[in-house]
């Protein structure tokens, strides 16, 4: 189902009376049917079976627990509970009962005090209030848009803007911008309003002619009829209908490119006056209109006239000039559609193949050149939807209308269901996307004041709301029985969480639809797009009251339908079964997980998901290959990057004159040679016994690395003061151990590591603004390097960068300093600054100098700071980890400067190098060398501007002839603190590595393989054995296990090494901890043979049965076990002693019949679920890193040949 269905209708009320009947073995439903038909369902403790039969024959239909995983595969997920104890019957003469018994007897739960004050009068009233608030929205966008248009400042106000629009005035004016023929300004009447005013704001006759003019002007355009009102309507002040029409008119000018876009707006108050005037206004008109206004503007025919084809014959001859063409194709006369800026170089490439096909004195026509821009914006709009980038598919549907930033991710889900579209089904999947957003958004709110009412046993305006809600649920059912229902359904979840119903602060409800799922805050009401931390559990969600709705329907079907109709009965009863089982088996599954003491009952009907299966094999198989090709990559890369950045220093330091060409020539081509030589090694290490126990101890040297954070946080410590140094050592050592954070795990402990090093930094400052200067900015370009999707801030950077490099974008004399300005133009000394600030040609050129910088820093800031982009997860996570240590270690500072300080590290170790890059390719020519550096000098000076702004370091009075810098500085450190408040604060990720964790790695089936390059094993274990008691605790057992075995290895980079991960293992044979183990797998091996028992005494006093000897011998072989000769009994007996073993130790006790056992079975398969979830997530992530990484290689090979093209030339 597509939503909550609700229904004005309300059928007739049925009676319904409940029982409750408690039972230890066997739950019975029963349905008797007059005629001797029944229908008998039968609920079995002992098999965890529903079935029915009917009287009359010996057929029975069973449900058994097979298939778990599939049923239960959505932790979130909260299923129905059926009606418990239900007798229904109706007033026919056909007699006709049904009773359904749950074994669970339900007590009585007190309503919870949430201090709900929701009321149906309320509902209603806030309903008109919204309706109010979205109109006036849409009428100060229209006032705004004319504004903007107009290029007028004395628009009348809200209050008066409605009635303004009766004389005319503007409306004429609009029209003479788009139609001076028709509207001269020498026609309007009245056009400064003075007439208007003069008279008390009366129009008199003559303003209709303004009237008629604009309605001739739109219609001259193709205005639709429909949406033009009525002369009288407009002059009498009636301009609802004039609101509307004007809105639709500026998207159909934007569309004609004839006029800007009119800009939503939201978060705009409005007086109480003017809300509760609009309102009387409103009452009987319909706003409904305001929705449909794309699918009207669809109807508009396109025409072609000879001022059309005068515009297409010249954007032919000038295909060549990029700039020209662009200006062209978004030219009115060409009535090209959907052009996008960021693709202008495609259109071009794509013109110039299509001109070269045509014969002589042809030319392409419009229907050509719309094909071309439709294929380009396809293409772009396809690739970001097989990358998953919402960042390029933003770039790609934005300059379509209606698009909402906040909406792309389900842009990106509706778009993907399509294989081929057109331009004009893209629109229209953006529009029904956000109709479909704006209805779930109405439905999340009625979910939860359902859920409000129903809470606080407000039955009545539950039902006023079920009745006036937007949607049909009720269809044959009775309200009465339907809100008893939910009712009931509400008081048992809220037994079931009231340890935490009163501390729901920022919990969010769920509302699924077509296109995703959004959430709304249960206090606020306020609606967010991405998946919050907290979602509530205990309320019901839309599709749940839609379940329950369906089941008594179909409950009710029986009691309508003639007593003989058996299949319908049937097939009722099969319903019935089918949301039984999903019931039991979501319960069951939330006990394994939740429950300390979950029952041996619930584990074993989980315990197969311990088994080993062939897509586990198959999945680990995959992503430990993927592993290893994007381990090579990201070094292939890595090495292309610092041979690239060598080759540029050498360009950058030596005179073009004085480079050795061929040396070049020569290093480019051993570039490339050994970049390939990373990908292509594939050779084994051949080991001798002596080198495999080196191997041996390597796998736990490097898993005790891994997992703890402290020891590389000490080492990366010790070069704290080396910028150079650390970096080095985080790319060469660091980010290799940690698998470059390529799966979830490994990324959490990169992330644990990085927090507790900033922790150790940041107690060593003696003020919070010295940590914007800590060399851990140089760990933050590494990250945004592996882990940033920024290729469009980098884009449009590299493109002011470009702009900068050009004499005729930057000031060719740029100085600040007004005293040195004065020396060199006079060749004198000044006196003092008001000497030098007398002086004309310093004023001019110190002024410019402002500006440009006040032009630039800001151009620069609000690519970083207004632009969509996310920051990767774990640079959040250190930002977020770091405000709090700041806050800590500096409790007297406000949140103001540790944010302010946070923003400018994130700055300096982000942003910084991208601003202050240099183009190696511009330093071949001498001359584009010496603006190269120029324009260097002056970025410098833009960016270091923009890191005292995100500080607020402003200029005081002393410096008065700077004091007009301080303005900007507040705007830039407004954007910047707001930017990081909603990227970087917003729903914090979180990153863990628990004790249950560090237990999976030891014991689990799948242990962490890492792998690494003979050099990077080297250079990590060379600077651990340098300083391995400085690091490490001299009475650890790892520092005596470093110190026994560990030398190094030889240092070929030609050579991967694969270590499987483990700590120590240990060798006492009664270690509690194995005996427990071992206990726990015998356990397991008996409840996968099918040994009954409602727990673990009973079990083990039961006797074997021949089948389940013959299930655990095929388990013992399917698991390749070593006790392969023991039998089940046998088992049995090594079980109780080894309980007698750990009971003496306190680790079980016979009293509660061995539950410590039962639960960390119940742990493990719960683990084991949640690895092959994360492994999921993990191959997916991978399959999209690998094609990031060949494309950043495919990258730098063309950079490669760019150079050696450059140097043949030379």
């Amino acid at each position: 189902m597509n939503g909550i269905i609700y229904s004005p209708i309300m059928t007739t009320t049925t009676t319904a009376t409940t029982t409750t009947t408690m039972t230890t073995t066997m739950t019975t439903t029963m349905a008797t049917i007059t005629g001797g038909k029944i229908i008998q369902l039968s609920y079995n403790n002992d098999n965890e079976t529903l079935s029915f039969a009917h009287s009359s024959d010996n057929y029975i239909q069973s449900m058994d627990d097979k298939d778990v995983n599939e049923i239960v595969n959505n932790n979130d997920s909260q299923s129905v509970i059926l009606s418990r104890n239900l007798q229904l019957s109706d007033d026919s003469k056909n007699i006709k009962s049904y009773q359904f018994t749950d074994k669970i007897n339900p007590s009585h739960i007190e309503p919870l005090n949430i201090n709900s004050s929701y009321t149906m009068e309320k509902l209603d009233e806030k309903r008109e209030n919204e309706r109010v608030y979205e109109y006036l929205l849409r009428l100060n966008e229209v006032r705004n848009w004319l504004k903007e248009y107009l290029q007028l400042n004395n628009i009348a106000n809200e209050m008066e803007f409605e009635h303004n629009l009766s004389n005319g005035v503007l409306l004429a004016r609009l029209a003479h911008t788009f139609a001076p023929h028709i509207v001269p300004l020498s026609k309007i009447f009245d056009i400064d309003q003075n007439h208007f005013y003069t008279n008390g704001q009366i129009c008199c006759y003559r303003h209709t002619d303004n009237i008629s003019l604009w309605k001739d002007a739109i219609r001259s355009i193709h205005f639709p009829e429909v949406l033009i009102p009525d002369t009288v309507d407009i002059y009498e002040g009636r301009n609802i209908k004039t609101v509307f029409s004007l809105f639709a008119l500026a998207k159909h000018l934007h569309r004609m490119h004839r006029g800007p876009s009119i800009r939503r707006e939201e978060n705009v108050e409005f007086s109480p006056l003017m809300l509760n005037d609009v309102r009387e206004r409103l009452k009987n008109s319909d706003l409904s209109s305001f929705g449909n206004i794309d699918e009207i503007l669809a109807t508009i025919p396109v025409n072609l006239d000879d001022t059309n084809i005068e515009a297409i014959m010249q954007l032919n001859n000038i295909i060549d000039d990029k700039i020209i063409l662009l200006k062209c194709l978004k030219c009115f006369d060409t009535n090209i559609s959907y052009v996008n800026d960021s693709f202008i170089d495609r259109y071009q490439e794509e013109l110039m193949k299509q001109r070269k096909i045509l014969r002589i004195n042809e030319f392409l026509n419009r229907k050509q050149i719309q094909e071309v821009i439709n294929k380009v914006n396809l293409e772009k709009i396809s690739l970001a939807c097989e990358n998953n980038n919402c960042n390029d598919l933003l770039m790609a549907v934005c300059n379509l209308d209606d698009v909402k930033m906040e909406y792309i991710s389900y842009y990106m889900y509706a778009l993907k269901k399509y294989l081929t579209l057109t331009m004009e089904e893209v629109d229209e999947v953006i529009r029904k996307v956000n109709q479909n957003v704006a209805i779930a958004t109405i439905k999340s709110r009625d979910t939860l004041h359902l859920n409000l009412f129903l809470m606080d046993d407000k039955k009545d305006e539950a039902k006023k709301l079920l009745l006036t809600s937007c949607d049909n649920i009720i269809q044959n059912i009775s309200l009465s029985k339907f809100i008893a229902r939910l009712t009931e359904e509400i008081i048992i979840r809220k037994k079931k969480w009231e340890s935490n119903i009163n501390e729901r602060s920022d919990e969010y409800l769920r509302e699924q639809f077509d296109d995703g799922e959004l959430f709304i805050n249960v206090d606020n009401e306020q609606v967010i797009y991405d998946k919050p931390n907290k979602i509530i559990k205990w309320m019901l969600t839309r599709e749940e009251i839609e379940n329950i709705s369906a089941m008594i329907n179909d409950k009710d079907e029986i009691d309508q339908k003639d007593g003989n109709d058996n299949e319908i009965a049937e097939k009722a009863a099969t319903k019935i079964q089918q949301w039984w089982k999903k019931r039991l088996f979501s319960k069951n599954f939330d006990e394994l997980k939740i429950s300390d003491k979950p029952s041996l009952r619930v584990v074993r009907q989980f315990v197969s998901l311990l088994l080993h299966t062939r897509n586990d094999e198959t999945e680990n198989e995959e992503l430990e290959k993927n592993r290893l090709y994007a381990t090579k990559l990201i070094n292939s890369n890595q090495y292309l990057e610092e041979k690239m950045m060598d080759l540029d220093d050498k360009i950058l330091k030596i005179p073009i004159n004085k480079i050795e060409f061929q040396e070049i020539r020569s290093l480019l081509k051993n570039i490339r040679i050994e970049a390939e030589d990373y990908l292509a090694c594939d050779k084994p290490l051949s080991v001798n016994d002596k080198d495999e126990m080196k191997m041996k101890a390597y796998e736990i040297i490097f898993f005790y690395l891994q997992t703890k954070p402290e020891y590389f946080a000490k080492l990366m410590g010790k070069y704290s003061n080396n910028p150079n140094v650390l970096s080095d050592l985080f790319r060469k050592s660091v980010l290799p151990v940690y698998s470059y954070g390529i799966s979830n795990r490994e990324m959490s402990l990169l992330a644990l590591l990085l927090a507790k090093y900033l922790h150790e930094e940041i107690k060593q400052l003696n003020n919070p603004i010295e940590f914007r200067n800590n060399s851990s900015s140089v760990i933050l370009q590494i990250l945004m390097e592996l882990c940033g999707k920024m290729e469009l801030q980098r884009l449009q950077i590299a493109e002011f960068n470009q702009k900068l490099n050009d004499i005729n974008y930057h000031e060719q004399y740029f100085n600040l300093n007004p005293i040195n300005l004065f020396e060199s133009i006079t060749g004198s000394k000044t006196k003092n600054i008001n000497e030098a600030m007398d002086n004309a040609i310093v004023i001019k050129i110190f002024n410019d100098s402002k500006q440009f910088l006040i032009h630039w820093a800001i151009a620069y800031a609000e690519i970083i700071f207004t632009k969509l982009f996310k920051y990767p997860d774990i640079i959040r996570y250190l930002a977020i980890s770091a405000r709090n240590f700041l806050k800590k270690q500096f409790p007297t500072q406000s949140d103001t400067t540790i944010i302010q300080v946070i923003n400018a590290w994130l700055y300096k170790g982000c942003w910084m190098k991208v601003i202050t890059v240099t183009e190696s390719l511009n330093m071949i020519n001498e001359i584009k060398k010496v603006n190269e550096y120029k324009a260097l000098a002056i970025r410098k000076v833009i960016s270091k501007f923009i890191e005292y702004s995100i500080l607020h370091f402003g200029y005081s009075t002393e410096k008065y002839w700077l004091n007009s810098l301080n303005d900007v500085i507040t705007k830039i450190n407004t954007i910047s603190k707001l930017h990081f408040i909603k990227f970087i604060m917003q729903n914090p990720p979180v990153y863990k590595y628990s004790i249950d964790d560090e237990k999976w790695d030891k014991y689990g089936p799948y242990r962490p393989i890492l792998h690494l390059t003979m050099c990077q094993l080297h250079v990590t274990l060379r600077e651990f054995k340098n300083d391995v008691n400085e690091i490490i605790s001299k009475n650890s057992q790892l520092n005596q296990f470093i110190a026994d075995v560990l030398s190094l290895p030889i240092d070929n980079i030609k050579h991967y090494v694969t270590i499987h991960l483990h700590p120590f293992t240990s060798n006492e044979i009664d270690n509690c901890d194995e005996i427990f183990r071992r206990t726990m797998q015998y356990v397991e091996n008996c409840l996968l043979s099918g040994c009954p028992g409602n727990n673990l005494t009973q079990l083990l006093a039961h006797h074997t049965l021949q089948k389940e000897e013959e299930i655990f011998r095929k388990l013992l072989c399917r698991n390749n076990n070593q006790h392969t000769k023991l039998t089940l009994d046998e088992t049995k007996c090594h079980i109780i002693r080894q309980l007698s073993t750990l009971e003496k130790a306190k680790r079980v006790t016979s009293i509660n019949n061995y539950q410590n056992i039962v639960t960390a079975i119940a742990k493990e398969i719960s683990k084991t679920d949640e690895y092959r979830k994360i492994r999921q997530i993990d191959l997916i992530t991978i399959r999209k890193l690998v094609l990031e990484l060949e494309k950043t290689q495919l990258d730098y090979e063309k950079r490669l040949e760019r150079y050696e093209k450059l140097f043949e030339k030379i």
